[in-house]
């Protein structure tokens, strides 16, 4: 359901991505809520769920981003950040 409040959220969501990519959402893909998608011009992020270690995984972002400066994104088929404490990138075909 799209309350007032999951509006809220999916908003500071966007913002706080926003801050981490230094790139404007294109949208966030919600249809299953247990392996959320944002998608920003460069990188699709799969976030996982909404739950309490949230923003703490996309903090990691810059960090991944500037890792892969030199890698032709068009490899690259999302940064995964669904996992706690793991990272990585999947590649097109892997």
């Amino acid at each position: 359901k799209w309350t007032p409040e999951k509006i809220k959220e999916l908003q500071k969501l966007a913002a706080y991505i926003e801050a981490y990519t230094k790139e404007p959402v294109e949208y966030i893909d919600c249809r299953n809520p247990e392996e959320i998608f944002v998608k920003v011009p460069t990188w699709n992020i799969r976030i996982g769920k909404l739950d309490s270690g949230l923003y703490d995984r996309i903090k990691i972002l810059p960090s991944i981003i500037a890792a892969q400066i030199n890698i032709d994104t068009s490899k690259i088929q999302y940064i995964d950040l669904i996992w706690e404490n793991v990272r990585y990138l999947k590649l097109n075909g892997e």
